[in-house]
């Protein structure tokens, strides 16, 4: 028997916001400085991603081998403005006035997969061998500029607020199960040696780059526990890894 499952899924957000802040610093009935900011932020971005999944029965005692393939993507946008304008009357009457605009985003994509063979041992129990490779890409770029007073443009670069990176991270995982099955208990417990790499690059404000890779061994073990057609107990001990995000 064979079976195919392709689940496609599309996620959209959105959001804007703008606040606005005044403030007045008193001595007594004395104004010392006053305060006004304006800041507004809008926001946006996407999820795509598909799964497909291919089973095929090898056997009818439980022989199987099945192939997974997923693909995600992501697109995320920002820009926002800041204004404010500070005025000191104490030494001297004086006013400070900021403007600053920002741009950016983030892409990402991974591609993945899981091929798993399971092999019957005995009458009840089973073996599941499995590997699963995985290759992500990211990028994050952002760009704030102040206000050139002497042009009213905003083409000065604040590189203290502005950063471009991008960075992979691939793992390959090889992974072995094993499942004992009694009257009223089942017993799963295996592991998986999985080894991550790790690449990085600053392009800006400074060149940076990182070079790393990891070693991990990830165990698994569940039981579960019938006491009626109704009532079971399972209990979970799984590991995993997260990949670095920016």
């Amino acid at each position: 028997a064979n079976a195919l499952v392709v689940s496609p899924r599309l996620t959209y957000q959105g959001s804007t916001s703008n606040s606005t802040v005044d403030g007045v610093t008193a001595f007594g009935t004395n104004p010392l400085n006053t305060t006004s900011t304006l800041n507004g932020t809008h926001n946006g971005g996407y999820n795509a991603s598909i799964t497909t999944t291919y089973r095929r029965m090898l056997s009818t005692n439980g022989r199987t081998i099945a192939a997974t393939v997923n693909v995600d993507g992501s697109n995320r946008w920002n820009d926002g403005s800041l204004s404010s304008s500070n005025t000191f009357t104490k030494p001297l009457d004086s006013t400070y006035r900021f403007d600053q605009r920002s741009d950016g985003g983030s892409t990402g994509r991974t591609i993945g997969g899981q091929l798993a063979y399971t092999e019957p041992v005995g009458e009840r129990d089973m073996i599941q061998l499995s590997y699963e490779p995985s290759f992500t890409d990211n990028s994050s770029l952002k760009t704030t500029r102040n206000l050139d007073s002497a042009t009213s443009t905003f083409t000065r670069v604040d590189s203290v607020l502005s950063s471009n990176f991008i960075n992979g991270y691939s793992t390959h995982k090889l992974g072995a199960l094993y499942r004992l099955r009694g009257e009223s208990t089942i017993l799963t417990f295996g592991g998986s040696y999985q080894r991550a790499s790790l690449s990085g690059e600053q392009l800006f404000p400074n060149s940076l780059r990182v070079e790393r890779t990891f070693d991990n061994f990830l165990p698994t073990i569940m039981i579960q526990q019938k006491y009626s057609a109704a009532s079971n107990l399972r209990m979970f001990y799984r590991t995993s890894t997260n990949a670095p995000s920016i």
